[in-house]
């Protein structure tokens, strides 16, 4: 049985499943995917992030936990800065100013209900880092 794959770009940290670990630029390709999804989808909750409060529990909803899509193979993990780089990206689409110092800001990897919520709306699960590793299709590498 092959081993999925793991690898870090740019802060993000992705696991694939083995049946897509055909090579590594599938592999970075996958990464590069799921965080434009991601990113895509942030900026799709438009009004809601001109709500600090939001902004806040979202990053720390992102930061640090495992991010997956229904229907996208694999997770990512972002790490405090890419987590903060993903909401000022977000807000920036809404002409909103952005964040700086949210990265290590306190409360990375907490799931506040009103973040869940939305991360539940732009189709997206967060879950506690390292669940996907007790999953059989994800191995640590």
């Amino acid at each position: 049985m092959m081993d999925s794959k793991s690898i870090a770009l740019r802060g993000v940290r992705v696991r694939i499943p083995p049946r897509a670990c055909r090579s590594l630029t599938l592999v970075t390709a996958a990464a590069d995917t799921l965080e434009s999804i991601l990113i895509e989808d942030v900026q799709a909750l438009r009004d809601q992030l001109r709500d600090e409060g939001l902004c806040r529990d979202l990053y720390r909803a992102l930061a640090s936990r495992d991010l997956t899509k229904p229907g996208t193979p694999g997770h990512i993990t972002l790490s405090w800065e890419r987590a903060e780089d993903v909401v000022n990206l977000g807000r920036s689409s809404r002409a909103l100013p952005q964040f700086q110092g949210l990265a290590g800001s306190g409360g990375e990897g907490e799931l506040s209900d009103r973040a869940r919520q939305a991360l539940e709306e732009i189709g997206w699960t967060s879950s506690p880092e390292g669940t996907q590793r007790r999953d059989k299709r994800f191995r640590r590498s």
